[in-house]
């Protein structure tokens, strides 16, 4: 499957589960860890499955968000890979350098690294914190 082998390739995605297809040779579930997290792939098909892509719906039902120690590296590798950048990598005022992808498939990934840790904060209204 052409996913599986971008998100390799993109996000030094492993296969960590049996991959299972169907009669056609579609893909029916794989799961990838990306760093410390699995996705859960399958393909659309005809036969009534209920996955679509945002592609197929016109529409993004969800964007993915990672967190990386070298994100500037991982940002490099899956615009090589072939993604496409929607907001560019930069320093956040929010303490994180991140930015956001569309991979090939139309789905979203928003790449980011802490780079300032901020105090909490305990002020009324503010993050449901009390004074």
């Amino acid at each position: 499957m052409r996913a599986v082998d971008f998100y390799r390739d993109a996000f030094a995605a492993v296969e960590v589960a049996e991959r299972f297809t169907g009669p056609a040779g579609q893909l029916i579930h794989t799961e990838l860890r990306i760093g410390d997290s699995v996705v859960m792939l399958t393909e659309e098909s005809d036969n009534g499955t209920t996955a679509k892509s945002p592609e197929s719906l016109g529409a993004v039902t969800a964007i993915m968000a990672t967190y990386w120690t070298d994100v500037d590296a991982a940002w490099r590798r899956a615009v090589t890979a072939g993604a496409e950048v929607i907001f560019a990598l930069e320093d956040q005022f929010h303490g994180e350098r991140a930015g956001r992808l569309r991979d090939p498939f139309g789905q979203q990934w928003t790449l980011s690294q802490r780079i300032e840790v901020w105090p909490p904060r305990c002020g009324p209204g503010l993050h449901g914190g009390r004074a």
